[in-house]
């Protein structure tokens, strides 16, 4: 069987891929359009299989980059709510990923990093909002680091899709026959391949990882020219407003499909040992695959200075939206009230505006 296998940035699927994450995002629905209850049942184990089972094992993932197959190789252990990964090739060679506690842990020879800490895998999605937007049906069977699998499939419901926001594309799992862990995953656009992760090998009923002991010295914020740590707590509604001092300012307008999942509290450790924390909200809305997540705050005094820092993007306090690019991503910004409003997800910069445009 011929594989071509990708994902949306390395280090992200690696963990996704180990995880199973990538399974969590679409299970326990069915559709409108006639979806296959076997296929919906074998995704609500694989489910399961994710959450219990032991594994060794190393990965392949592959990312499509300017027209260029970026790809990367690495050990997996996972059991017990661990994960640890060990890049064999790529430009990370030598780095080890490690998920646990809650916390995910960069390592390399030079030092040990913690990341992103209460933001290991995204939640699932509620199991209506993918009935309402998806069709999960069973495809065929195939081979997986050599074990019978068989291959589930998520696509739009017809009506939605719309060319250049994956939403025409599908979504393609390979479950294990015995254990229905998630061996492989690939995901389109239109009939494009963009992003695949797969197992060449595996082993089940092992010993999960023990538990790693973050070494003396180690760092729990970004180095200075890092990009920025952050903390995420779930929060109600009036935990939110004290934060930004204001009631949540929510978007009048999100794509069809799109319900509001939560809101949690974030902390931003900037970049810099003597910088002080921000303090955030954070809205996260998905459709069942894709996720957007609007970060909201109060104005940082030194955004109020007439020429900002070079490379910052400017806060401007006229309501306008723009795009800025921050750290890779496309994000639409937008100053309300002094509230500072950004707009991130898997849509177009056009569909990014209009829900930050919404906002008042």
């Amino acid at each position: 069987m011929t594989r071509r296998w990708t994902v949306h940035r390395v280090t992200t699927i690696l963990l996704l891929a180990a995880a199973g994450a990538a399974v969590a995002v679409i299970v326990a629905g069915g559709c409108r359009q006639a979806s296959d209850s076997e296929a919906v049942a074998l995704l609500a184990q694989a489910q399961q299989a994710r959450a219990t089972l032991s594994l060794r094992g190393q990965v392949v993932t592959r990312l499509l980059v300017r027209e260029r197959m970026v790809q990367a190789e690495a050990d997996v252990a996972r059991g017990e709510g661990r994960v640890i990964l060990k890049y064999k090739t790529g430009p990370k060679a030598g780095m080890r990923i490690i998920k646990q506690g809650g916390q995910v842990w960069v390592v390399s020879k030079e030092r040990a990093r913690c990341v992103h800490r209460g933001l290991v895998e995204h939640p699932l999605p509620n199991p209506q909002v993918l009935q309402k937007n998806f069709v999960v049906t069973k495809s065929s069977d195939g081979l997986v680091a050599g074990r019978p699998t068989t291959v589930v499939v998520v696509r739009p419901r017809s009506g939605l899709g719309r060319r250049g926001n994956r939403r025409d594309g599908h979504i393609a799992v390979w479950l294990d026959n015995e254990t229905h862990f998630p061996l492989a995953i690939q995901r389109f656009s239109g009939e494009r391949l963009v992003s695949e992760t797969y197992y060449t090998s595996v082993q089940f009923n092992v010993p999960p990882p023990p538990r790693w002991q973050p070494p003396a010295g180690e760092q729990r914020g970004p180095r200075a020219g890092q990009q920025p740590s952050l903390d995420f707590q779930k929060a109600d509604e009036h935990t939110a407003s004290r934060i930004l001092g204001t009631d949540v300012k929510r978007p009048a307008y999100v794509p069809a499909g799109f319900t509001e999942g939560g809101i949690w509290a974030v902390t931003i450790q900037s970049r810099g040992r003597r910088a002080r924390p921000l303090k955030a909200i954070q809205i996260r809305y998905s459709d069942g695959l894709r996720f957007v997540t609007i970060i909201e705050r109060s104005r940082r005094p030194e955004a109020l200075a007439e020429h900002p820092r070079p490379g910052t993007a400017a806060e401007r306090d006229d309501g306008e939206a723009r795009i800025v690019h921050l750290r890779g991503r496309c994000v639409a910004r937008r100053v309300v009230d002094g509230i500072v409003v950004n707009v991130a997800g898997q849509l177009p910069e056009v569909e990014l505006l209009k829900i930050a445009r919404s906002i008042q």
